[in-house]
């Protein structure tokens, strides 16, 4: 397919116009005492136990089609909202405190019967959390957040676990409390809880980082490049989808909606591809983790050239070594983001690194009204 130069330069501003949700999304305030948590529907069905236990029903055929569920629509005073991703190991420190907290709370009269926990899995699927669920021995209901949309709605966080208590008022839920990190004392959740039956609370204007690692470690949650040294990893990931030698014109840079940037050249010398390099980074979904930085690159049609990692780690904070990376690219490099790309832990994630093999593969999906409206005026 022959495209116009002036094709071309209209579908640059097209893309312009609609990243409106780009894979590395702007920075937003993390949700906070005093804020109201964002309205989010769920498509998730509960067990009738669950359903009982928050005070809401599904409908017969919740079992063959997920149902909707939303916070806003639980008849409960107070909220204990947990959000978890079953690799992080604060998270997995975490689940007993919780259950602790769940157990006062049944056997406290006057609070049994106003508060209402829920845990939200972050980046998990339905399988994963309830896996989770049984090896943590978990009373309260977990929800999927798959595709991280309530997680980003709550601020990005930058980790979990990320614990908010809220309480329903006149404005929606209104959280009294919020705690980013782990909190091995069950007490400190309780007295929140506590605090937030009191009338007229309203909660402390600060969120509580309790036991999270020393402030001078460096999480990587920025990436540190200088203008020259990016670029010259987007020319890289660019030269890497093609083979030794094949022309590609100097890159030039577009600045997009919100502070997005996005890199587009040409290759080959006589039937052209256009190239598009999109530099993503996303703040870890754990509360000792890295920040996630990479370089995808692809071309007119939609489908993935080249992964570049900038810097993505694994377990303990490793850098990924070259087979992992190679992995990764395999599961790719071929792939149309005019499709959708869905994760799929099993196949998908690289060994002891599966928050950032979702982290990668949501922001691709992401991308993918961007592609679709660069196609659309391509053609």
């Amino acid at each position: 397919m022959k495209i116009s130069i002036g094709t071309i330069y209209l579908s640059i501003a097209i893309l312009a116009a609609f990243l409106a949700k780009p894979a590395s999304a702007a920075t937003k305030k993390v949700i906070g005492p005093g804020d109201i948590v964002p309205e989010h529907t769920f498509r998730y069905s509960l067990t009738s136990k669950d359903c009982s236990y928050l005070g809401i029903t599904q409908g017969l055929f919740s079992f063959f089609t997920p149902a909707e569920l939303s916070l806003q629509n639980i008849p409960a005073e107070i909220f204990v909202i947990e959000l978890f991703n079953i690799y992080c190991t604060s998270c997995q420190a975490q689940a007993p405190v919780l259950n602790t907290v769940f157990a006062s709370v049944a056997n406290t009269e006057g609070l049994r019967d106003k508060v209402r926990f829920i845990g939200i899995g972050v980046g998990n699927t339905g399988k994963e959390i309830d896996r989770f669920r049984k090896e943590k021995a978990i009373a309260f209901p977990l929800i999927p957040d798959t595709d991280f949309a309530f997680y980003n709605a709550m601020g990005d966080p930058g980790g979990t676990p990320f614990t908010v208590i809220a309480k329903r008022t006149s404005k929606g839920l209104t959280v009294i409390a919020a705690n980013l990190g782990l909190v091995k004392d069950a007490t400190v959740i309780l007295q929140q809880i506590q605090e937030a039956a009191m009338p007229g609370a309203a909660g402390k204007p600060l969120i509580l980082e309790s036991d999270l690692p020393d402030a001078t470690v460096d999480r990587m949650l920025e990436l540190r490049l200088s203008e020259n040294a990016l670029l010259e990893k987007v020319i890289e990931s660019m030269r890497a989808a093609f083979p030794q030698g094949t022309a590609i014109t100097q890159p030039v840079k577009l600045s997009l909606a919100q502070g997005q940037t996005v890199y587009r050249a040409e290759a080959g010398s006589e039937q052209k591809t256009v190239l598009f390099s999109q530099v993503i980074s996303r703040k870890p979904v754990c509360d000792v983790c890295h920040g996630v930085h990479f370089i995808i690159t692809f071309d007119q049609t939609g489908t993935i050239r080249s992964f570049t990692p900038l810097h993505i780690t694994k377990y303990g904070n490793a850098l990924w070594s070259e087979g992992e990376i190679s992995f990764m690219a395999s599961r790719l490099i071929g792939r149309s983001l005019q499709k959708g790309i869905e994760f799929d832990p099993e196949a998908d994630a690289v060994s002891g690194a599966t928050m950032s093999s979702a982290l990668i593969v949501n922001s691709l999906k992401n991308l993918k009204p961007v592609v679709e409206e660069l196609l659309r005026y391509a053609e």
